[in-house]
C-alpha cells in the first residue's frame, strides 16, 4: 500500500493508478503458467486445452475484481508464489523453498485477511514438508522463529494502540 499511495498522490490518472494490478496479475500468471507446466505429465506436455483453460479462468478473475486497487491483485501474486514454491519443494526438497513460502506467507497474511488462502498449497505439501522437517528441524525452527519474528514486525511496526482499536472496530 506504501507503494501506490506514490501513485495516488502523483496522479489521478485511472490507468495510471492500475499499474500495480496489472504488473502483480503479470507476474500472477507467469506463476500460474510455471505451476501448469509442471502439473501436467511431461509426457502430455502443455496441453492447449488446459493452458487456454487457465487463461480464460485467470482472466475471467483478473477483469472481475483483479483490475482494481483494492488488494486481490499483490493477494493474488503471493499466494500464487507460495504455490511455486510448493511445487518447487516437492521437486527438490531443498530449505530455500521452504525458507521463500514462509515470508511468502507472512507478507500475505499481513498485508490482507484473504492471504489465509496461502496456506492451501502448503496443505497439499504437508506429507512431505513434515517428513523433510524431520531431517531437518534446526532449520526448520529457525525459520520459524524468524518468519514469527516478521510477522510481529509486520503486524505492529507503525501502530498504536489507538490504530489497533480502530482496526477492530
Amino acid at each position: 500500500e506504501w507503494l501506490e499511495q506514490w501513485l495516488v498522490q502523483a496522479t489521478t490518472s485511472l490507468p495510471v493508478l492500475r499499474i500495480q494490478a496489472l504488473l502483480c496479475l503479470a507476474v500472477a500468471w507467469i506463476c500460474v503458467r510455471w505451476v501448469l507446466a509442471r502439473a501436467l505429465s511431461s509426457s502430455v506436455g502443455t496441453s492447449p486445452v488446459a493452458l487456454w483453460s487457465a487463461a480464460c479462468v485467470f482472466l475471467a478473475g483478473a477483469l472481475s475484481w483483479g483490475m482494481t486497487m483494492r488488494p486481490e491483485p499483490l493477494s493474488a501474486v503471493l499466494v500464487m508464489g507460495i504455490a511455486v514454491c510448493a511445487v518447487w519443494f516437492l521437486e527438490r526438497e531443498t530449505v530455500a523453498p521452504v525458507a521463500a513460502a514462509a515470508v511468502l506467507l507472512v507478507l500475505a497474511l499481513s498485508s490482507h485477511h484473504a492471504g489465509i488462502v496461502g496456506f492451501a498449497p502448503l496443505l497439499v505439501v504437508a506429507p512431505a514438508l513434515f517428513r523433510w522437517v524431520r531431517g531437518h528441524f534446526a532449520i526448520a525452527a529457525t525459520i520459524v522463529a524468524g518468519t514469527s519474528a516478521l510477522l510481529a514486525t509486520l503486524l505492529f511496526v507503525g501502530s498504536d494502540l489507538e490504530q489497533r482499536r480502530a482496526d477492530a472496530q
